[in-house]
């Protein structure tokens, strides 16, 4: 493989570019000193989740589904998801992240990755009623203020299937078990669930990346050491690993461009050894060449952000 400082440049300008600008927009919202609505409606994936996660009022829709499916790609849910994973409940963050597992709007508030289930019906009575509030320069104030016109809105809990919450204790075993070959076979046993949210989950781990599923693996459990920054920082790096050692690119060729949806991956998990994914993944950059260096640790950042 290239070296991570290849030709002095870590490769691709673009991808460098590319990855800055994204975590730092990320960044951003998370740490922005004013509140923050952002409406989640439709397929809500990826990227497109780590702009909702890091807003102060995270609303989701009837039509909300949420996911992380890197691993079909041969990538890993980045964007902090190495943050807003490991801070789902008990396990279950890292079976949505191995398996790219599709979440409804209740869901995504059980896993603290939205606030508000609110119908797209009601989002231009919202804007409406927002125009009509006192807003002054406290943030404190503005975020209950915003925080209470979103809570009148909500339906009642409990209107839509749940199947994160339904099977969060089953999926949360299977992903404490001591190895990852055991939460992999635990998981690919689920192929013959009745279930289709789980028979899903299973088989898009058996057609994904194994090298993925190490990687997941390996962050998530360095997911609740650090602040946020320096998850940022982290993902930074492992990104211009994945992009040039890791399969991501036949897995951008196999799922976008040739469309054939077999990829060729260049090993299974039996080969994805904890001495592979620090060699291939978790080199360090050189020195002096991390753009996101001034990025405050400091900063603080509440797990869940609901006001009321």
């Amino acid at each position: 493989p290239k070296s991570l400082a290849a030709d002095g440049a870590l490769g691709s300008p673009y991808v460098r570019t590319f990855f800055e600008h994204e975590y730092r927009l990320d960044y951003a919202l998370h740490t922005y000193p004013k509140p923050v609505l952002c409406w989640g409606h439709g397929i809500i994936m990826g990227g497109g989740l780590g702009l909702l996660v890091g807003c102060s009022h995270r609303v989701v829709t009837e039509s909300a589904q949420l996911s992380m499916p890197e691993i079909a790609i041969g990538h890993f849910p980045d964007v902090a998801g190495t943050w807003f994973l490991d801070r789902m409940p008990g396990k279950t963050g890292l079976f949505a992240a191995l398996t790219g597992a599709a979440l409804g709007a209740e869901d995504a508030v059980h896993a603290k990755l939205a606030d508000y289930c609110i119908p797209h019906s009601e989002k231009h009575v919202i804007l409406d009623a927002l125009l009509q509030q006192a807003w002054n320069s406290s943030r404190h104030d503005n975020d209950i203020t915003l925080g209470r016109v979103l809570h009148s809105r909500q339906w009642s809990r409990g209107a839509m299937e749940r199947p994160l919450l339904e099977y969060g204790d089953l999926v949360s075993e299977l992903c404490s078990r001591p190895s990852l070959e055991e939460i992999y076979a635990g998981i690919l046993a689920l192929k013959p669930s009745p279930d289709p949210w789980l028979q899903a989950g299973a088989h898009r781990l058996a057609q994904g990346y194994a090298g993925s599923a190490g990687l997941i693996y390996a962050l998530l459990r360095r997911g609740s050491h650090g602040s946020l920054a320096d998850i940022f920082r982290l993902e930074y790096r492992v990104a211009i690993c994945s992009v040039l050692h890791g399969q991501f690119m036949e897995g951008i060729r196999a799922l976008i461009i040739d469309k054939d949806r077999r990829p060729r991956w260049d090993r299974t998990i039996e080969a994805v050894t904890p001495e592979w994914i620090e060699q291939t993944f978790l080199a360090p950059l050189p020195a002096g060449q991390d753009p996101l260096a001034d990025l405050e640790s400091s900063a603080s950042h509440p797990d869940a952000k609901t006001w009321t």
